[in-house]
């Protein structure tokens, strides 16, 4: 049995434009990821670049994340 659990903050810097950072672990193995978002249509469609490592050397993490992400404030 594994647990995942962890932090995110997402912070605006200027309009459309902020910055997303967190640290999580699954089970005791801790890695961090952060990076810029950017809202092409507000309040409906962002992106955000990523970068992770994990804190451990045995995680085989290190990387980049691009997230397209889909975000209207309803459905219908």
């Amino acid at each position: 049995m594994s647990a995942t659990y962890g932090l995110r903050s997402d912070i605006f810097l200027i309009e459309r434009w902020g910055l997303i950072a967190g640290i999580y672990a699954e089970n005791l193995d801790y890695s961090f990821y952060g990076g810029p978002r950017f809202e092409i249509v507000p309040d409906f469609l962002e992106l955000i670049l990523t970068y992770g490592q994990g804190f451990n050397q045995r995680i085989k993490m290190p990387g980049f994340a691009i997230q397209l992400s889909f975000t209207p404030e309803q459905l219908w």
